[in-house]
C-alpha cells in the first residue's frame, strides 16, 4: 500500500493596484482656482474613495494671479489598506482674461476755472475695481492741452488696457467795454475809459500782452452827430476779447460859440427889442440866458 503525503500551500493575497488620478481644470486669469478632485480606478468588491483611509491631498503652483499657461496639479499623500496606491498628476490651464479697454474721457474748460469731474468708459469684459485718473492742470495753467492720466488703481481685471483722455484748456471770454460819451461841437474828445468783465484769478491789465484801445473817427472839427467808438488791439495768452463798442454824441454848442467858429460878419443878431448886439462889447463875448433874433430867426440862449 502506497503511503501519501500532503503538503498545505499558501495563498498570498497582495494589495489590489488602485489608481488615483488628478482631474484636470482649465480657468481664466484672475478666477478663483477650482476645488481640485480625483478620480479613482481599481477598487475591488463594490468599494470606492470612501474606504481610502486617508484621502489625497493636492498641490498647486498656480494661484489665481498667475500668468496664463499651464500648471502641474500634484495629486498625493492618500493611504488605503488593500490597495497599492499610483498617482497621475493632473493639469491647470489657466488661459488669458477676458479683454477690457479702460478709457479716460476728454473735456474742455476756460483758463482759470477749476478742473472737472474726470469720468471714464469701460469696453470689454465686466469691470472688477476701480481705475485712477489723474491730470496735473490747475486753475492757473494756461492755454493748452493737458493728458488726463488713466490707470490701474483698484482694478481686479488682468487683460486691461488704459488710454487716456485730454484736457483742454481754452481762453477765457473778456469784456471790455467803453460805454458812450458826449460833448459840444468844436470841442477837443473826452478821454475814453475802458471796462473789463471777465477777470480769471483775480487778474487785471498786467496779464495782458497788449491793452486795447478806444477810438473815434470824430475830430474837434466833426460836425454834429452821433459817432461810434471802437475797441481794438488787445492781446492775451490766456483770454480772448469781447468788445462793446460806445457812442461819442457831439452835440450843437451856443450860439456864441457856433458864430466864433464862424464869420461872426455874417450874423445879424438882435435883442427882442430890436438892438443890434455887437459881442465884441459883452462880457467874455457871452450872450447872456434869454431869446435873440439871429439872421432873422429866434435863438433861445440856456
Amino acid at each position: 500500500m502506497m503511503r501519501r503525503w500532503f503538503v498545505n500551500g499558501t495563498l498570498t493575497i497582495s494589495n489590489a493596484p488602485l489608481t488615483i488620478t488628478a482631474k484636470s481644470y482649465s480657468i481664466k486669469q484672475g478666477d478663483p482656482l477650482p476645488v481640485f478632485d480625483a478620480e479613482y480606478s481599481g477598487f475591488k468588491n463594490g468599494e470606492s474613495y470612501e474606504y481610502i483611509d486617508n484621502q489625497p491631498s493636492f498641490a498647486c503652483d498656480a494661484t489665481s494671479d498667475s500668468k496664463p499657461g499651464t500648471y502641474e496639479i500634484v495629486v498625493c499623500d492618500a493611504c488605503a489598506d488593500n490597495y497599492d496606491i499610483h498617482y497621475v498628476n493632473g493639469t491647470l490651464v489657466i488661459t488669458e482674461a477676458d479683454p477690457i479697454t479702460l478709457s479716460a474721457l476728454s473735456y474742455t474748460r476756460e483758463y482759470g476755472d477749476n478742473n472737472p469731474y474726470f469720468g471714464y468708459k469701460a469696453e470689454g469684459a465686466e469691470l472688477f475695481g476701480t481705475p485712477k485718473i489723474i491730470c496735473y492742470a490747475t486753475p492757473d495753467s494756461p492755454v493748452g492741452e493737458y493728458p488726463i492720466y488713466i490707470t490701474k488703481g483698484s482694478v481686479r481685471n488682468y487683460n486691461d488696457t488704459y488710454v487716456n483722455g485730454t484736457l483742454t484748456v481754452t481762453k477765457a471770454p473778456l469784456t471790455v467795454s467803453v460805454g458812450n460819451y458826449e460833448r459840444e461841437e468844436g470841442k477837443e474828445n473826452p478821454e475814453f475809459f475802458l471796462q473789463y468783465s471777465g477777470w480769471k484769478l483775480d487778474e487785471n491789465e498786467s496779464v495782458l500782452d497788449a491793452e486795447p484801445i478806444a477810438q473815434t473817427e470824430a475830430t474837434k472839427e466833426s460836425p454834429v452827430g452821433e459817432y461810434l467808438i471802437t475797441i481794438g488791439g488787445g492781446a492775451a495768452a490766456n483770454y480772448s476779447f469781447e468788445y462793446v463798442y460806445g457812442i461819442l454824441a457831439v452835440k450843437a454848442g451856443s450860439i456864441v460859440e457856433t458864430i466864433r467858429r464862424a464869420n461872426p460878419a455874417s450874423y445879424d443878431i438882435y435883442d427882442l427889442q430890436g438892438r443890434k448886439i455887437d459881442l465884441s462889447k459883452l462880457p467874455d463875448g457871452k450872450l447872456p440866458k434869454g431869446i435873440y433874433v439871429v439872421n432873422g430867426k429866434k435863438v433861445l440862449v440856456r
